[in-house]
């Protein structure tokens, strides 16, 4: 990997194996441009199948996102909106994949691109150009 491989973030590891993570880890991405997304989208529901009492998996384009169950985009929105107060008709949520529906249900004002499967834009209310 080079440096620019890394980013965003710094302590990537490429592995073979699930079997070959040791530590705790928060996100798991997964990438593997050689599928299609339908076969990306049955392994992300396989995940799920297997899993779905401690992680959720998100297709994202080409990449499945595994995240502990809990843990997602809408519950962090929902917990920093709490925290400061903010109103649901004060907060905007944008995102262009999977892993972002969960926020896009929390707020009367979610957005999404233009440029997106037309399946995820049916979670929004907002289209946008960029």
């Amino acid at each position: 990997l080079t440096d620019g491989d890394n980013l965003p973030y710094p302590n990537k590891k490429r592995v073979n194996s699930i079997c070959e993570i040791e530590e705790e880890l928060s996100l798991i991405s997964i990438y593997n441009p050689n599928k299609e997304k339908d076969e990306i989208e049955k392994i992300k529901d396989e995940i799920n199948e297997k899993y779905g009492d401690t992680v959720v998996a998100y297709r994202n384009d080409i990449y499945i996102d595994v995240v502990p169950v809990g843990c997602s985009k809408g519950s962090g929105v929902k917990y920093l909106a709490e925290q400061e107060l903010i109103e649901n008709e004060d907060l905007y949520t944008i995102g262009d994949s999977w892993n972002d529906v969960t926020m896009f249900k929390i707020t009367k004002n979610s957005f999404t691109f233009n440029h997106v499967e037309e399946e995820l834009k049916k979670h929004v209310k907002y289209l946008v150009n960029s």
